[in-house]
């Protein structure tokens, strides 16, 4: 049986990988009657033998032991070894990006494409340091499969991506980008402005791609056309496309309701999240249970989110050695920090602080109560991985029975963080950073409000001790 299955598996994912074609010899043939095709079938991670899609969770369950009704690792698995994939695609796109992205129309219209691979190669090494890249990358590809799949249906002679670039071409794909970007029928306005814009823009970054293809091929022809095709579709562009972006998007922004959290539905948040904590917190000093403290790393992640007002990603991809470099003010040789009031150099002793990366490779700071800082520590005794565990924000903002549960999201607590800062501002009161305060333990939202006022102040003095 050992050596049946080792047989199939040489040759049945040799024949995929090399020509995309072959007798599949699958473990259990289906009936005539039902036209099975080759992408009907995947591979069992397990036991390499190829089973049929619509019967792999019993294939599945009977071989691992476990039930895989709602989740997709069987799936990724198994096109992760099939590896239908052009062979010039390095092995980040082969073995993370593609076999996440579902089997469709259009991946199998990409996958062979030697262009789109091309472009695909040159993505995963410019984002080589960041794996969570690795979601716009597939967003990209998916996209430009979509262009690929409508163009093709308008002109049937383009075979493939590179067979777009020549300069007759131009006309095809601003129709094209209309019909995916939903321009309306008096061809004002798109439904949808971003996906036009960016058609626009990876066209003509997967038309330098081409050149140089054409440049190291020696073929200086087809060079020519290319870039006559990016001049001319350039202008086009410019003249029909990104005016009707500017004003769908500048009509939207207009149009757009934004409802922002009341602070007492924050506090409610916040007091729900801590009791959360600290509950969790004690039972792990006694005793260690994993779902419990899967519940503290999620409620103190979403705690630190909601202290700092910081977005969703930059919590969510903290590193454990970014953590550990935190902190705390040098009390001797701070003067800073001599010049504050008693009460202010004890709300300063309660924090330390460290920095993450942010977006465009910025060093976003982060400041941690004495009790977040507990909590931290306490997840990292019983976790090795590099990465912190992801939070529910959404979860919790229902749980603590706010009254709008839906206005406690990331974006919308640091738009109510800056309005309030503004009026504060506007009444006298110093504050030169985005942060808030974690108020501990206070019994009304009147006493709440008056804490988080009082300290705020001090908490941006206390900002300024760090170096930068």
């Amino acid at each position: 049986m050992f050596v049946l299955i080792a047989g199939t598996e040489k040759n049945d994912i040799s024949a995929c990988i090399t020509r995309n074609d072959g007798e599949l010899l699958v473990e259990r043939r289906s009936n005539k009657m039902f036209n099975r095709l080759p992408s009907d079938y995947t591979v069992c991670s397990k036991c390499k033998a190829f089973i049929l899609k619509y019967t792999r969770r019993h294939h599945t369950q009977r071989r691992i032991g476990t039930k895989t009704k709602d989740t997709r690792a069987v799936s990724v698995l198994g096109r992760t070894i099939i590896g239908r994939i052009h062979p010039e695609a390095n092995s980040v796109l082969r073995l993370r990006v593609f076999p996440v992205l579902k089997e469709d129309s259009i991946v199998r219209l990409i996958r062979y494409d030697e262009l789109v691979i091309a472009f695909g190669n040159q993505q995963c090494e410019k984002y080589k340091s960041s794996e969570h890249h690795d979601a716009m990358i597939r967003q990209k590809l998916r996209r430009l499969g979509r262009l690929l799949e409508v163009m093709k249906n308008k002109q049937p002679e383009i075979t493939d991506f590179a067979s777009i670039y020549f300069p007759w071409y131009s006309n095809c794909c601003i129709e094209t980008i209309n019909t995916l970007a939903g321009l309306s029928l008096c061809g004002k306005f798109y439904k949808i402005p971003s996906l036009a814009s960016s058609l626009g823009g990876l066209i003509k970054e997967l038309g330098k791609i081409v050149i140089n293809c054409y440049i190291r091929k020696e073929n200086y022809e087809k060079k020519l056309l290319a870039e006559d095709f990016l001049k001319v579709f350039s202008e086009d562009f410019a003249t029909h496309v990104t005016k009707t972006i500017a004003e769908t998007m500048n009509q939207h922004k207009r149009r757009k309701r934004v409802l922002l959290p009341s602070k007492s539905d924050i506090i409610k948040l916040h007091n729900f999240l801590q009791d959360k904590r600290r509950t969790a917190y004690n039972f792990l000093k006694e005793e260690f249970s994993y779902e419990v403290w899967l519940t503290l790393a999620k409620a103190m992640l979403t705690s630190v989110q909601v202290f700092n007002r910081r977005r969703a990603k930059k919590i969510e991809r903290t590193f454990i050695e970014d953590y550990k470099a935190y902190e705390g003010i040098n009390y001797q040789s701070n003067e800073m920090y001599e010049a504050l009031s008693s009460q202010s150099k004890q709300i300063a002793k309660r924090y330390v602080r460290f920095t993450l990366r942010g977006k465009l490779g910025r060093t976003v700071p982060v400041l941690l109560t004495t009790e977040l800082r507990d909590c931290f520590d306490m997840i990292l005794k019983y976790r090795k991985q590099k990465y912190l565990l992801a939070y529910d924000l959404l979860q919790y903002a229902i749980e603590c029975d706010a009254e709008n549960p839906e206005t406690l999201r990331a974006t919308e607590l640091r738009k109510h963080n800056n309005i309030s800062r503004y009026l504060e501002a506007a009444q006298g009161v110093d504050i030169n950073d985005d942060d808030d305060d974690d108020d501990e333990d206070d019994d009304t939202n009147s006493e709440c409000s008056e804490r988080i006022e009082m300290t705020i102040s001090i908490l941006m003095k206390i900002m300024k001790l760090y170096p930068a």
